[in-house]
């Protein structure tokens, strides 16, 4: 089969080394990357993400070049892990971030939480929270610790892939959007997706009892559709999350209640970690604010600072 003169659009389901899965009208296209296009996006680690759009030449039965990449609407991005400083597109093109957490095995981690929301904040995305293994701990010390998440308007589903408990709700969060599921190894992401659709058939796992942490049972993200619409992009889970290009001076921005109290601070460029006259500070003390959501806030800005 010659080379196709027609460009198809598609969307990019799945990225390897080697090429892309792209679903378009014509079915799902095994592609490369046209090399000149290797040039635009240098800083990169990836030059494709799951969720970029994408149009394509057909080359051959199944097979096709990747012709051009559409401008992202929107992105989720970390920084890549180890001494590759470039940014790392989790994914492209899509209307939320499910950030999972567990209530057991891994613990409960908000700190990991409030990075991701930075990220989806900074990268223009929504964001619901899903705490899950709920059959793994007592929910009350955990549902305090939620409440200045839910008055910000973080919508928060409490789940157990286990025994089902509030998969409904999950289904209805995803109903209808592109969702990307984000959160440390470990925490339930496949196994939750697999509660929401028996036939995605996703390989999951538990928690290492030598380390305690989460084994990485999804290796490469992929674009899956959803049988009550929308789709979902499940990703590899981690151990840290470095955040990509949010300025130090911009961090208060992506924290809604710090955002607001800084407009009584002294200085238009407070830092809020020593500067007098600070308004944050005042209120985590006087307990007008959440003292833990500061706390993570001072954590992210020290490790900015020292990139």
């Amino acid at each position: 089969m010659a080379a196709s003169e027609e460009l198809l659009s598609g969307k990019v389901i799945r990225v390897d080394s080697g090429a892309s899965q792209v679903d378009t009208p014509s079915g799902v296209v095994r592609c490369v990357v046209r090399g000149r296009l290797t040039e635009t996006r240098t800083q990169d680690k990836r030059l494709l993400a799951v969720g970029d759009e994408v149009r394509i030449r057909l080359l051959g039965a199944g097979s096709g070049a990747i012709e051009e990449i559409l401008p992202r609407r929107n992105k989720l991005s970390r920084r890549a892990v180890g001494r590759d400083r470039r940014e790392q597109v989790v994914a492209a093109n899509v209307d939320q971030v499910v950030i999972v957490t567990s209530l057991g095995e891994p613990p409960l981690n908000l700190n990991l939480v409030d990075r991701y929301l930075v990220a989806a904040d900074s990268g223009g995305l929504g964001a619901l929270i899903c705490i899950n293994k709920t059959d793994l701990g007592d929910r009350g010390p955990a549902e305090a610790f939620l409440v200045p998440y839910e008055t910000m308007g973080y919508p928060v589903v409490w789940t157990s892939a286990r025994t089902g408990d509030g998969i409904g709700e999950l289904k209805a969060g995803l109903a209808g959007r592109t969702s990307v599921m984000a959160g440390a190894s470990g925490a339930g992401k496949s196994a939750l997706l697999n509660a929401v659709d028996p036939g995605l058939q996703l390989r999951s796992g538990e928690v290492s009892a030598a380390t305690g942490k989460g084994r990485h049972t999804t290796t490469f993200s992929s674009l899956l559709p959803l049988p009550g619409g929308g789709y979902v992009i499940d990703t590899p889970g981690i151990r840290e999350y470095t955040l990509w290009e949010v300025d130090p001076v911009d961090l208060d921005r992506h924290f809604p209640e710090i955002n607001v109290i800084k407009k009584g601070c002294r200085f238009a460029n407070c830092t809020h970690s020593h500067e007098p006259d600070c308004a944050v500070k005042a209120a985590s003390t006087a307990g007008k604010m959440d003292r833990r959501r500061y706390e993570s806030y001072l954590r992210i800005l020290e490790g900015l600072d020292e990139e």
